[in-house]
């Protein structure tokens, strides 16, 4: 019986346990080695009608491109990819009384899904019930921040760490969630502050800080502030403030020779952002207030003016010394 198949995938002249095959040929002619019986084409892989033997299996190659779903579920040879945001800690569709197309089931059958849907209940890890209800209010978050998906994986990796040890009960869900999100976008260095991520779930920033504070005492993570986590807060600063990129880059520059020289120790990245575009401000004739910069840091001008203090007395420390020595 003569196939399609491709003559790449064969090598010239092979005969391998009785098998014919043929590389110049577009009909190629395989023969079964134990029942003599013609195989047939199915799939990336050859079969014997006749006793069931599979000669090759190909792999998969996805050769076309797809552009939307509908596309990528035509050309795939595999079903649809399990979003990583979907609790899968239990069956993948709810058990109802009914049939998917909504017909009622056969009531001799009625029982048999009431159990099936107990026993499914029970067979649900306890400590993961909110975790549900955390990817819900996860997603809408989300979306209003902008966040990167591998920050999203992150998130549900240490929540659902943290659920595990049992720290949940007896705890908001939407407050331990803004504290991992909080964790989570700290150790990619994306500048969202407990504030503003507290605002997003409803929940007060206070209990979200002492709730950050003791799941990385407890998890025992080591999140180090980097220079990159300083530089975003500027760049997000100066994006509120439409600053032109020379005086971006000066205040990034300041920064750098900051940190080089150890000022930037146990300083907070949001008040250090706001110290160093208001003295980039300053070199440039920029009339910004501190008010203002102070605003689109999200510190008070009280932090700004203290910072800024702490920074300029430390600069002039280190001339002094480096002038005496």
């Amino acid at each position: 019986m003569d196939i399609n198949s491709n003559p790449d995938n064969y090598n010239d002249n092979d005969v391998n346990n009785g098998i014919k095959t043929t590389r110049n040929t577009i009909n190629t002619s395989i023969i079964c080695p134990y029942c003599k019986h013609t195989m047939i084409y199915d799939v990336y892989e050859y079969v014997c009608p006749s006793c069931g033997y599979v000669y090759e299996e190909k792999e998969v190659v996805q050769k076309e491109r797809a552009f939307d779903k509908e596309e990528y579920l035509e050309r795939t040879h595999h079903g649809e990819l399990i979003p990583y945001k979907t609790n899968n800690t239990s069956l993948g569709h709810p058990i109802f009384g009914a049939q998917y197309n909504g017909n009622k089931l056969d009531p001799k059958m009625l029982p048999t899904f009431i159990r099936l849907r107990k026993y499914d209940r029970y067979s649900q890890n306890p400590r993961l019930q909110r975790l549900k209800q955390a990817l819900t209010s996860l997603e809408r978050v989300s979306v209003d921040l902008g966040l990167p998906s591998h920050i999203i994986m992150r998130t549900i990796d240490i929540f659902t760490r943290v659920a595990m040890t049992g720290y949940i009960k007896g705890r908001k869900y939407t407050t331990v969630l803004a504290a991992v999100l909080y964790l989570a976008c700290k150790e990619s260095s994306i500048p969202h502050s407990i504030k503003s991520i507290a605002n997003l779930l409803g929940t007060k920033p206070k209990s979200v800080g002492r709730c950050y504070r003791e799941i990385v005492n407890n998890l025992e993570m080591n999140v180090p502030v980097t220079e990159t986590h300083y530089i975003n807060y500027i760049v997000k600063t100066a994006t509120k403030l439409a600053l032109p990129e020379k005086t971006k880059r000066l205040a990034i520059s300041m920064l750098k020779e900051a940190h080089e020289k150890h000022h930037l120790y146990g300083r907070h990245p949001a008040a250090m952002a706001a110290v160093f575009i208001y003295i980039a401000c300053k070199e440039d004739g920029i009339k910004l207030s501190q008010r203002t910069i102070a605003e689109a840091a999200g510190v008070t001008e009280v932090t700004l003016r203290i910072s800024l203090y702490n920074i300029l007395k430390s600069r002039s420390r280190k001339r002094a010394k480096t002038h005496h020595d």
